[in-house]
Formats: structure tokens, sequence, C-alpha cells
């Protein structure tokens, strides 16, 4: 490049192929005034040229980018913006939204820190840091309260969404006609998994029977039968988990086939303490 402009009596273009990339470095068709420049400066003129008469370039596009505003993060969906939420409250939203909560009255409480985070769309462990603070500072009392309830685990989540195994074993054996389905083709359809636990269940239901190398299916349709185990989950699902949502050996079954699990959450009640 020096030594092309080291001849300024010249015009001269530096152009690009039609193969090389749009977004090079590029300038067409640029006149070189025939001054009395150090190479230096005609350099310097060249790069102001440049950046006059390409301001889309990568170069400029990347300074623009570097000093403009960052993007707003997106909203949170679900959530009043006027509602404090895990991502946005802070230890004083919280002190403050507890104080709060106990100045209706000099016997006021805050029977269950637990569900009373869930209303406010709080985080329940910034709850209690938050807690165990004003209570060491006197402006609240607490008394430590547990609660057990029924949670639902991933394969309880499939199957709230397709059906148990059985359900999905009977649904595909009837899928094939009346004649059944040879049992070794089963995990075929359905996966190993499933056809092993399906296949047990549906024995055991009655929805399906053997005959020869064949499990033939005992019904016609799915309306026939219903998916206890899916009913059981969404029945307790309704119930917020509450361990008397269905009797005890329904409960333990659905833990046996690890469908659910037992949780258990510490939390406190809360009470106005003398420094308030």
């Amino acid at each position: 490049l020096k030594s092309i402009l080291a001849r300024p009596s010249e015009t001269r273009s530096l152009s690009s192929s039609s193969s090389r990339p749009t977004n090079e470095f590029v300038l067409s068709s640029m006149p070189l005034p025939e001054y009395d420049l150090t190479v230096d400066e005609r350099l310097h003129s060249l790069a102001w040229y440049h950046l006059a008469t390409n301001p889309t370039t990568s170069t400029t596009t990347a300074t623009t980018t570097a000093n403009s505003p960052p993007s707003p993060p997106p909203q949170s969906s679900g959530h009043s913006p006027n509602t404090m939420t895990t991502t946005t409250a802070t230890t004083e939203d919280i002190e403050s939204a507890l104080l709060a909560a106990l100045s209706t009255d000099t016997a006021a409480v805050i029977d269950d820190s637990y569900p009373w985070s869930q209303t406010q769309q709080l985080d329940h462990l910034k709850v209690i840091g938050v807690i165990k603070s004003l209570s060491a500072d006197g402006y609240v009392v607490t008394r430590d309260l547990q609660t057990s309830f029924c949670q639902v685990t991933e394969a309880g989540r499939q199957v709230l969404q397709e059906g148990s195994q059985e359900y999905r074993v009977l649904s595909a054996v009837l899928a094939q006609g009346s004649s059944g389905v040879p049992m070794g083709e089963l995990a075929n359809l359905v996966g190993k998994d499933v056809s092993k636990i399906g296949m047990a269940q549906c024995m055991k239901e009655r929805w399906l029977t053997k005959e020869g190398a064949n499990l033939v299916p005992t019904v016609t349709s799915l309306d026939q039968v219903q998916d206890g185990a899916r009913a059981d989950l969404q029945r307790l699902t309704e119930r917020s988990g509450a361990l008397d949502a269905l009797p005890s050996k329904t409960t333990a079954n659905l833990k046996k086939r690890k469908f659910i699990k037992e949780k258990v959450i510490k939390s406190v009640q809360v009470q106005r303490g003398p420094s308030y």
C-alpha cells in the first residue's frame, strides 16, 4: 500500500474481486490529490476517507455496538410489574414486606413463612434469612414449623403428560389390532423400560393376556380402562401434594414406583418482637 501511495500523480483504486467477502476492507476509486504529502500522511488521509465513506463496515459496527446501551433483560412472565419477584426483591424489600404484614395489628401474625413467601412471590430461603436478622434485633419473634408434602418426580411428570407405563403399553398393543403383539416386539414399540414395567402392570390389571407368544388385549378401546396412576397423580397435584390427598396405600404405591417423593419444608411463624 505504501508503494502505491508513493506515486502521487495517479488516481488509484483498491477494488475487490467478486469472490472476496463484502465486509472486507475495500475502497473504490479514491482520488489521491497531487499534494506533497509524506507516505504516513497519505495513509492517515486514506484511513479517514475510509471511515467517512464506509460508516457501516465491521469496524464502525463493532464500535457502535460497544458504545450502545445494553438491551433490556426480558420481562419475566406471569408477574405484575409492581410485584416483587425472586429476581428483583432486595433484602430491604423483603424486610419492608414482613414488617408491613405485621403492622395491621399488635397481634398480627404470619402463620407460616413458606406459603406467605409463595403468595408474595419471594424466595423462601431469602425470607428466612431476613427473618433471622429481624429476630436478632428483636423486631420479630418466631416459632419453628415443619411441613411435609408429596412432590411429583420427573418420572411422575412424564406419567401426567403421557400416561403410565401400563397405559402406554396397552395403547401400543391395541394399535396393532386384536391379534396382539409378539412379546419380543413390545420393547421396539414403547421402549425397554416402559415395556418391562407396563406389561407386568397390564397383566396385573388384566388388560392383556398371553396367547402363545403374543400379548393380546382383553379390551377393545382405551375408554374401557382407567389410568389409575395418572388419575392419582392428578388428584395429588390438585391438592398441592398434601399427605392426606390420597389413601396411604395409594401414596405408598406411587412412592414405590418413584412417581412421587416426600419433601420436608422448614418454616417459621412470625410475630412482632419487643423492638418492633
